[in-house]
């Protein structure tokens, strides 16, 4: 086979350049890549004639997912109590939301971009409503499991399409203001979900904590059917690529069940090898088969852009510490210090507060500043208080000490987001947009879920069994003295696995910048 060719063509609004590839008698021929080129030319960013509309939407969703992915953060030894759940069931109260959406996620991007994005935005948004409202009635842990289960199919649903309508809706010049400010919406949500889980699980029960987000749920309905009716996306009636998504959903579901199993029954058990083989066996064929496919799930020359694939890499390093950071330190809070949830919850409020003015200084700057100098600066600067946290973890530990610490760290991660993301969408073309973005979640909740799994492990690992339950459920008295200590010892191999994942996302960010301009 010959050498690839590559075409380039400029983005209408000014977004960048676009890479094609196609291979000499291939069957990504230059007759289908000049047809891609032009259906891209043809497509126009700001269809809607609102679209700080369109954003309002969206950014409703975001609120709502946000506090339905963050609520439990706090208030989860409340839950493990009610149903006298174990380390493996306490995992499984936050992966049930994450593991959904993560297998799904692409799966429903794809969809979007055959379909049209704003009708399965609109149903995702039901579906979570309507799931919320059935999980304040959840009479066993199964059932509350089952419910989150398809909570998450529905929020798979809204994050599939939120970033892309908005992408969709703004121009390149003001598409970082945008994002910055969908990630500050994005920040509040998580903002919002440790302190009312606390205070809702300690005045009103945990069963509220779902039935809360119904208002909220009804209000986000119909406001997207009121704000993205003038808004078009392009769409490609094209068959849905079946054989690609059974594979893909097999195989990361191999993998995530491992990483879920791996820290509660040990990475030597039957079931956590069966899931890493089935990873192991499943992804080349999956590569393969989307190769050979001619409408893939995944177009696999979407990576052959530098740009586009470091943008990913660092986004997935990022996400590995992002999430578990409020969760592990509000864990933390309520084993070592003996915080209440509502405590708990506001100790770590430092994180989310920071992260969303960092968020919205970054969608000042956005357009003065390239995107990829802001979201370096963002990485650094998060492994900067990821250090301070660090340092302040003992077993003598003043809280006013790692305040710092978590303002720093969550303005670093403000500064970073909202621009890679920026660079992620501007990168690939329009009609491959739903795709892209269900990748970007992917790999995010692929991250989170990794780092809850590890981190999980790492700091409970020392601690014997009938403590280590004690931990999940928040009991200081049964901690102790000698069990704190291994707690702190095990945080701190945690913190400093974090902090060197995040100066390895400021290598990937930096490298990005060669050559681009």
């Amino acid at each position: 086979m010959g050498q690839s060719t590559k075409w380039t063509t400029t983005d209408p609004h000014k977004g960048g350049r676009y890479l094609w590839w196609a291979q000499p008698g291939g069957r990504r021929s230059l007759l289908l890549q000049s047809c891609r080129m032009k259906e891209e030319r043809s497509f126009h960013r700001n269809d809607s004639p609102h679209p700080w509309l369109v954003l309002s939407a969206t950014s409703l969703g975001a609120v709502l997912t946000a506090i339905n992915g963050s609520i439990l953060t706090a208030a989860l030894p409340v839950v493990v109590r009610h149903f006298g759940a174990g380390p493996i069931a306490s995992n499984w109260i936050l992966l049930s939301y994450m593991f959904p959406v993560t297998i799904l996620i692409v799966s429903f991007g794809r969809l979007a971009d055959i379909l049209g994005r704003a009708r399965l935005y609109i149903a995702g948004l039901a579906l979570l409503t309507v799931s919320g409202f059935l999980l304040g009635f959840a009479p066993s842990l199964g059932t509350l499991l089952a419910l989150r289960v398809l909570q998450a199919i529905g929020a798979g649903l809204v994050l599939a399409n939120a970033v892309t309508l908005v992408t969709d809706a703004f121009s390149s010049e003001r598409l970082g203001e945008a994002l910055g400010i969908n990630t500050m919406v994005v920040s509040a949500g998580q903002l919002l979900g440790p302190v009312l889980g606390g205070l809702v699980a300690a005045t009103l029960g945990w069963r509220w904590l779902f039935w809360l987000n119904v208002p909220l749920g009804i209000l986000a309905i119909a406001w997207a059917g009121f704000a993205l009716r003038g808004l078009r996306s392009p769409t490609r009636r094209e068959p849905l690529d079946l054989p690609g998504n059974l594979l893909y959903g097999m195989a990361f579901g191999g993998l995530l069940l491992s990483l879920s199993l791996g820290g509660a029954v040990g990475w030597t058990h039957p079931l956590t090898l069966a899931g890493i083989a089935l990873f192991g066996l499943l992804l080349p064929g999956f590569v393969v088969v989307e190769i050979r496919s001619r409408f893939p799930m995944v177009d696999p020359t979407l990576f052959r852009n530098r740009r586009y694939a470091l943008a990913n890499a660092a986004a997935f390093l990022n996400s590995l510490t992002r999430f578990a950071v409020p969760l592990l330190l509000a864990l933390y809070f309520q084993a070592a210090e003996g915080a209440d949830p509502l405590r708990a919850g506001m100790m770590v409020v430092p994180v989310p507060v920071s992260m969303m003015i960092a968020s919205l200084l970054a969608a000042r700057l956005s357009r003065r500043v390239a995107a990829e100098t802001l979201a370096t600066y963002g990485l650094a600067l998060s492994a900067l208080g990821l250090v301070a946290i660090l340092a302040a973890l003992r077993p003598d530990m003043v809280y006013a000490w790692m305040v710092p610490g978590l303002v720093v760290t969550g303005a670093g991660f403000g500064l970073f987001v909202a621009p890679n993301t920026s660079v992620i969408m501007l990168s690939i073309p329009p009609q491959r947009r739903g795709v892209a973005n269900g990748i970007r979640w992917t790999l995010q909740n692929t991250a989170t879920m990794v780092s809850t799994a590890l981190s999980l492990a790492v700091v409970t690992s020392p601690l014997p069994a009938r403590v280590r339950d004690a931990f999940y459920a928040g009991a200081v008295t049964e901690l102790g003295e000698e069990g704190t200590r291994h707690l702190i010892a095990g945080y701190r191999v945690a913190f400093l696995f974090m902090g060197v994942v995040t100066l390895v996302a400021v290598g990937a960010s930096r490298s990005r910048t060669t050559g681009l301009r």
